[in-house]
């Protein structure tokens, strides 16, 4: 395997676009901070005057600012001059060995002259060149080219090395500085896109002068402008770079297309239409491809710049967390509650539906099930730092996390590795609840608390499915005191029970035989194991009287002591809604638990709430009034962490899963968050309405209609067959007021 080195390692800074020197070519300026300008180059012969004139308008049209064409004869430097008549844009001649010919194309009055040091070597021509220039006040381009080196370099280098182009340039800069002249351009071209990355960047440490990006021999659409892309994106992406070309075997004004397309990719310009559309969606609720199409063609004339958002990612079974516990994306429906970052519940207004072929990410975080999503679906996450000691890497700690300052931001899903730690929002705030909503006679007191936490460990119901009749609380043989507390409470509540002992299964049961209270659990609480759950109010109650209900639930069915000789504390049920709620009862409670799902052969599925680092057993020892034995060593160290808003968890594992099928996405009324399993993510900055806001204009399409974005605000719902009709409409009068805005600013000024 060919080992990787950096582009480049050396120790100078470069000239970048704002500190080159600035050359003026006709009325366009390049370097000294001025815009990237795009050119291009004619294919037509050149002394065919009308084919040339009626190419360069096309070209002009779509936004080249630069035009350059070969003289390669003297019929061509002849026809120049009524070229540049007869055009706007400044006009290049392309020199090839023939000094002569660039004598005469000054002559003509052509705005820039370039040449090749490898073709043209007698220093007495270079130097008419170089004063004729001088004279009419023309800049040159030193067009260096890795197939046309000086043999001597290519002797010196082994090659067309990137430090034979650069010193080729050396050269050639030398001889025009000897005389005087400094309106330079430099280009320093190779078909191999890492050697001209190298090259321009070894030279923008050296020399001031402003460059001339490109990849030579680029080759035909789509490899040649991928390599355009790369070679001229990641030279510019420096800093370095102050006009560009790309090289395409195709029609010209696909060169100028993709030349402007890399400098809006890079933020560099600024104009003309941008369709937004999420690349996962090759067939939504509608033809997506089809629609995007339809909508470049109807929009493709405004020159004004806009943002046009065309939108329709969680795999069908994803989990998210509503308010009644985790449910698959897929299942839940509009007006359904989400638990977002903020950690409140928020109503879903829309769930959106696509198709997706390709490789979702599965992120691991420690101490969680993992999340599967589409590789540009935003996550809500912190990077720490870390350092390789013996050829491992070394996080700082997940506690310091918290400590120092660090602030979670949005990344693309693709982006997270493992130095990332990913954020699970703690439900905020407290909702007093003085009496049991659905039942008034029952207070919500220790009492009731008490008994629903035995219910939810070890009851069960007994009596017909419809028609409970008897709640049945299980203790262990030795749990004689909680079994006798149960028993006074429904003595209290004044309701007939009894206690048998069934010594063949080691337990001891509670009978309370009220059709009334085995009603109310039922509703409560759920019947079956496998069901069990809290009421939405509970997860609100205020602190203490959540200790209360964890104090009982881990008398019941908890555990807390030592495994293999570690502290630990543990929670296990079969029913997933249950483990979520139970977890996030701790994490209130400022309690860091991990959650794991246990998959035994036929078994069901278990879920396990555990307590092992030293803070979070302390908290958990002082609720269930006992003690636990922690090692001095493990008090300074955490796998995981917990504030008052977020459980902090490291990512343990990234991988790519192959996918072909339909993924979902939730529009969430206000905050536009939600919880997929445990990770927050966003629908706003890549998919769907969330695109579609951060656009000047969008539109969100699903079910037959879609909703209008006019600058993040929805204008108006409309059928799918007028979607296409809608955006080029309001395209068009966004356009229009944004160039009588600009035209206004300049009268300003």
């Amino acid at each position: 395997m060919a080992k990787w080195t950096p582009l480049f390692c050396g120790e100078g800074k470069f000239y970048t676009r704002d500190k080159t020197r600035p050359v003026k070519v006709g009325r366009v300026q390049i370097g000294g901070g001025a815009p990237v300008s795009v050119q291009s180059m004619t294919t037509t012969k050149t002394d065919d005057i009308d084919a040339t004139v009626a190419q360069i308008h096309l070209l002009e049209e779509a936004g080249c600012e630069i035009i350059r064409v070969a003289v390669p004869n003297e019929k061509a430097a002849r026809a120049l001059r009524h070229i540049k008549e007869q055009i706007n844009i400044p006009l290049v001649a392309d020199i090839h060995f023939d000094y002569r010919m660039a004598l005469l194309a000054i002559e003509a009055g052509v705005d820039k002259i370039r040449w090749n040091p490898g073709n043209i070597r007698d220093k007495r021509k270079v130097e008419m060149i170089v004063k004729a220039c001088k004279e009419r006040g023309i800049p040159i381009r030193i067009g260096v080219n890795a197939g046309s080196l000086d043999p001597d370099l290519l002797m010196k280098y082994g090659g067309p090395t990137p430090e034979a182009m650069v010193e080729s340039a050396a050269k050639e800069i030398a001889l025009l500085e000897e005389w005087g002249f400094e309106d330079i351009v430099v280009s320093l071209k190779s078909s191999d896109v890492m050697d001209m990355i190298k090259a321009y960047l070894l030279f923008a440490q050296k020399f001031p002068y402003p460059t001339h990006v490109g990849v030579t021999e680029a080759g035909p659409p789509p490899e040649g402008t991928v390599w355009s892309a790369i070679g001229i994106g990641a030279v510019l992406a420096h800093g370095v770079g102050d006009t560009i070309r790309v090289s395409l075997a195709t029609d010209p004004v696909e060169e100028v297309k993709v030349g402007k397309m890399i400098l809006r990719a890079l933020g560099l310009r600024r104009e003309g239409v941008r369709i937004i559309a999420c690349p996962s969606c090759g067939r939504c609720e509608v033809d997506l491809f089809e629609l995007v199409e339809q909508v470049k063609a109807r929009v493709g004339h405004i020159v004004e710049p806009l943002d046009i958002a065309v939108m329709g990612c969680l795999p069908t079974g994803e989990r998210v967390m509503t308010e009644s516990g985790p449910k698959a994306i897929n299942a839940v429906r509009e007006g359904e509650q989400v638990l977002t970052h903020e950690g409140t519940f928020a109503t879903i207004t829309q769930v959106l539906v696509h198709h997706f072929h390709g490789e979702l990410l599965e992120i691991k975080p420690r101490g969680v099930p993992p999340l599967r999503l589409t590789p540009n679906h935003p996550v809500y996450a912190i990077v720490r730092n870390g350092k390789v000691k013996g050829g491992f890497k070394r996080w700082e700690n997940i506690a310091s996390i918290i400590a120092d300052g660090h602030k979670p931001q949005w990344y693309l899903a693709e982006t997270v590795n493992r130095d990332f730690v990913l954020l699970y929002p703690i439900v905020q705030g407290e909702h007093p609840v003085e009496r049991v909503p659905e039942a008034p006679e029952f207070a919500v007191d220790e009492d009731f608390l008490t008994l629903a936490a035995c219910y939810v460990a070890e009851g069960s119901l007994g009596g017909e499915e419809d028609t409970p009749r008897q709640v049945f609380l299980s203790f262990s043989m030795d749990e004689i005191e909680l079994a006798g507390k149960a028993r006074d409470i429904l003595r209290r509540y004044r309701i007939p029970q009894s206690e048998r002992v069934r010594a063949d299964r080691n337990i001891r049961e509670v009978i309370a035989h009220s059709t009334k209270l085995a009603f109310l659990f039922a509703r409560l609480f759920g019947r079956r194991a496998e069901n069990k759950r809290l009421p939405m109010w509970m997860p609100r109650l205020p602190k203490p009287k959540q200790a209360v209900f964890l104090r009982t639930l881990w008398q019941c069915d908890g555990y807390i002591g030592e495994v293999r000789g570690y502290p630990r504390a543990t929670y296990v049920t079969v029913s997933p809604t249950l483990a979520v709620q139970v977890h996030q009862l701790l994490l209130r409670q400022k309690i860091a638990a991990t959650l794991h799902e246990r998959r035994q052969p036929n078994r069901q599925v278990a879920y396990a709430i555990t307590v092992s680092n030293a803070e979070g057993l302390r908290r958990l020892a002082e609720i269930l009034q006992t003690k636990v034995a922690i090692p001095p060593k493990r008090r300074k160290t955490a796998r995981i962490a917990v504030d008052d808003r977020y459980l902090y968890m490291p990512v343990q594992s990234v991988r790519r899963l192959p996918y072909h099928g339909t993924v979902y996405n939730l529009e969430v009324a206000d905050a536009q968050t939600y919880v997929g399993s445990f990770a927050i993510v966003h629908n706003c900055v890549v998919n769907g309405p969330g695109e579609a806001r951060v656009a000047d204009l969008g539109i969100a399409a699903g079910r037959g209609k879609a909703a209008l974005f006019v600058e993040g605000e929805v204008v108006k719902t409309i059928q799918e067959g007028d979607i296409v009709e809608a955006l080029a409409t309001l395209a068009e009068e966004i356009a229009e007021k944004k160039r009588r805005e600009r035209e206004q600013a300049g009268n300003d000024q």
